[in-house]
């Protein structure tokens, strides 16, 4: 059996990494269908399986979408795929609209967030249509967090009986060994935070992700300001989003404040989350938030945004905080409320949430549900 699993582009390997090493030893010949980079190249080497790169625009573009609609149907014909696995909006369209040329394939899309909730007028109308699409013409729709398929299916994007979690969610699952504290790593984050002349007083908060408007950026950096806290520090680690860029104030804001380290990416996260005391992802939308659970996994709590997706990372006031969307001062609140907890209450949310983590959110969990779902879809007669 062959399956082709599609991505946007070389940044969303992590959302897929381990899933073809597991399938290719249940057996399965894994095609990888990504924009270029090094890291779906490093994927491919290093989990015994093939890639091809399509150059998908991550927005609206007319031509370039026509020419990987081409591509994806070439592309297609030849491999003859038994399943197609496509995530994010681009590449579930193209290969929903591609795949109604060949009826025996099945299709399976994975929702990984309503980017629409976050696009007014006609733009957004047209973005929600194509994730409607997308979801209607799939086999199976497999979205990420339990909130996220409510909220969808709220939304009229999917239904009950087509959408499915699998597991607790996550898209991937958590790889609790390489996100585990050894006294090693915990080494390494000591250094790193001497390196960047942090003290061993000063609390850590951390942001990982694109450095985009819709992560709440702007908000999670007004306020940290507004905490004025020399004791304080917040890491920001990712790269920018040209598409979607910070404010021209937050950018100054970063540049003046000394307590504001934007690191760009980084490979080595887990250093990251060792030496942070807590994560923040205050996101406008999200499908689930992968960092919130690898930080969880390492007993790093976090303070997250209360909208759909995100909120199942995390349960309140246990594993960390539910904050309301884009309120800045509750925020605040959360980053103090954790700053003066430090010694008592911050330290049990990380256990607790460690211990949820390892529980409920193993990446094996979720790929041995998505092969179950391969295998039902394949015996599975469908309907004319």
């Amino acid at each position: 059996m062959k399956i082709m699993i599609a991505v946007t582009d070389s940044y969303c390997a992590n959302l897929i990494r381990g899933q073809a090493a597991f399938l290719h030893d249940h057996g399965l010949g894994v095609l990888l269908v990504s924009g270029d980079g090094p890291e779906i190249r490093h994927l491919a080497k290093t989990e015994r399986c093939r890639s091809i790169a399509v150059d998908f625009a991550k927005d609206i573009s007319v031509i370039r979408d026509l020419y990987c609609l081409y591509r994806i149907i070439i592309l297609i014909s030849k491999e003859k795929p038994e399943i197609v696995n496509a995530g994010n909006p681009k590449p579930g369209l193209l290969f929903a609209i591609a795949l109604l040329l060949f009826p025996r394939t099945r299709f399976v899309f994975t929702l990984r967030g309503l980017r629409s909730d976050t696009m007014p007028g006609i733009k957004g109308t047209i973005v929600r249509f194509c994730e409607y699409l997308s979801c209607r013409l799939a086999d199976k729709v497999i979205v990420i967090s339990p909130s996220l398929r409510e909220h969808a299916i709220q939304k009229g994007i999917t239904s009950l009986e087509k959408s499915l979690v699998i597991g607790s969610g996550s898209s991937n699952g958590i790889d609790t060994k390489r996100f585990s504290k050894s006294k090693e790593l915990l080494l390494k984050a000591k250094r790193f935070r001497s390196r960047l002349k942090i003290g061993e007083g000063t609390f850590v908060f951390l942001y990982i992700g694109r450095v985009a408007k819709d992560k709440g950026i702007n908000e999670m950096c007004k306020a940290f300001t507004a905490l004025n806290d020399e004791n304080a520090t917040l890491i920001i680690a990712g790269p920018p989003e040209y598409t979607d860029p910070l404010e021209d104030d937050t950018r100054q804001l970063i540049a003046r404040n000394n307590n504001i380290i934007q690191l760009g990416k980084v490979k080595t996260v887990e250093i990251l989350y060792a030496a942070a005391n807590a994560l923040i992802l205050f996101s406008h939308r999200e499908g689930f938030g992968n960092v919130v659970m690898e930080a969880a996994a390492m007993g790093t709590p976090s303070i997250v945004a209360d909208i759909p997706g995100l909120r199942d990372t995390v349960i309140n006031y246990y594993t960390g905080i539910h904050v309301d969307k884009k309120n800045t001062v509750a925020l605040q609140h959360a980053m103090r409320f954790y700053i003066k907890e430090k010694e008592r209450l911050l330290p049990l949310h990380g256990e607790n949430a460690a211990l949820r983590a390892r529980k409920c959110f193993d990446r094996s969990h979720i790929w041995q549900g998505q092969l179950n779902l391969y295998k039902m879809l394949l015996k599975k007669e469908r309907p004319r």
